[in-house]
């Protein structure tokens, strides 16, 4: 075998792994913005079901609280909306707490990618 010989043997297999190694970033590049994708578009859809939620919500607790409020007698009034003032503040920070929660419990964003790399970078260290 040639000097020559070893010279192309060496630089075919630099490309192969060169290749490789462009194939599997590309391969984690596009997992990446796949799921950069589904999260933004996740996100977008519960913020506008959020959103049209708290607004019928609201104006159906106004409509409520306010028919509530004529009903009971002149002096005891302010009473009646201090209770539900109070009611609706003790509703809002449950519903705070328990959204604080459900975010702690929710699976990181890019998860699949980061495995992926991380099951890449075992890989490496094994050969």
């Amino acid at each position: 075998m040639t000097n020559h010989d070893q010279d192309s043997g060496w630089t075919a297999a630099t490309r192969r792994l060169a290749s490789n190694a462009v194939g599997a970033v590309q391969n984690r590049v596009e997992l990446f913005a796949l799921e950069l994708r589904e999260e933004k578009n996740q996100a977008i859809s519960v913020l506008i079901w959020v959103c049209t939620a708290v607004l019928c919500g609201l104006m159906a607790l106004v409509a409520i609280t306010a028919t509530v409020i004529l009903f009971v007698p002149e002096d005891k009034r302010p009473f009646a909306a201090g209770g539900f003032a109070l009611f609706y503040l003790v509703l809002a920070v449950v519903a705070l707490l328990r959204a604080r929660a459900r975010m702690k419990h929710e699976a990181p964003p890019f998860s699949a990618t980061l495995d992926e790399f991380r099951k890449d970078q075992e890989w490496l260290q094994q050969k």
